[in-house]
């Protein structure tokens, strides 16, 4: 029993290592997902006052905004992904652009110093 039983400890001993070594290469399993918004913008507004036009166009949700400068439309959307979650690309692709002329100086506004770092 002694002569069967140094023949069978090495061929388990292999057989562990093999199936160890199977278990480690299933655990890489990289999942690529593709994540798509499409915003839409329309029915821009123009309001005139004194010398000055201020502009309202349907689908933003916030202003960009410089000190001493004029204030824009504009659309921010935040995007949450879990942890170690890795983004190879980011890619905008603008469609049917419209281009409209404006015979007046865009409304400038003045924003707080305090609220520059925002900016």
């Amino acid at each position: 029993m002694g002569k069967n039983m140094k023949k069978i400890i090495p061929i388990l001993l292999v057989g562990v290592l093999v199936l160890s070594g199977l278990g480690a290469g299933a655990v890489h399993n990289e999942q690529i997902k593709q994540q798509r918004t499409t915003l839409s913008f329309s029915n821009l507004s123009i309001q005139e006052k004194d010398d000055c036009i201020t502009l309202n166009l349907d689908g933003t949700n916030s202003v960009l905004m410089k000190r001493n400068y004029y204030m824009v439309p504009t659309c921010i959307e935040t995007f949450t992904f879990p942890f170690g979650t890795e983004i190879k690309s980011i890619q905008c692709t603008p469609k049917n652009i419209q281009i409209q002329t404006i015979t007046k100086k865009l409304t400038g506004k003045y924003v707080p110093s305090e609220f520059l770092s925002y900016f």
